[in-house]
């Protein structure tokens, strides 16, 4: 079986680049997850919007669990910055800010961005389920 990898524009590379970029100096200047992720996603919804080909490239289909589109599996991880409209966004960015920063405050940024993370991949994995 031939692998299958969907050619990514620039404009998703650098949304990746800013999600990994941003949360790298997060850790580094060693701010809030919390902040960091916000603005992560406000920055990605912004060139999402800009540039309406990136939601196609960072969201995640189910068929990128089969062998044959593997490659694309990062997805998993890019669709959690994407969201639908400017409500959507705003709603779970503010959300996001109280039970989020309450949170980290608990268990420390790094069981923080694992359970950030992991949540991610299975709300992506149960969109994939539902749709």
């Amino acid at each position: 079986m031939e692998l299958t990898f969907f050619p990514i524009s620039i404009i998703s590379m650098i949304s990746i680049l800013i999600i990994i970029i941003s949360i790298l100096i997060g850790i580094y200047k060693k701010l809030l997850m919390t902040y960091i992720l916000i603005i992560s996603n406000f920055i990605v919804f912004i060139f999402a919007r800009v540039f309406l080909d990136v939601v196609l490239d960072l969201g995640f289909r189910p068929v990128y669990l089969s062998i044959q589109y593997f490659p694309n599996i990062y997805t998993i991880i890019t669709s959690m910055f994407i969201h639908f409209e400017f409500l959507h966004i705003i709603g779970n960015m503010f959300v996001f800010f109280f039970i989020g920063m309450a949170f980290e405050h608990r268990v420390g940024w790094k069981k923080f961005i694992i359970i950030y993370l992991i949540s991610g991949i299975c709300a992506a994995l149960t969109h994939s389920i539902i749709y």
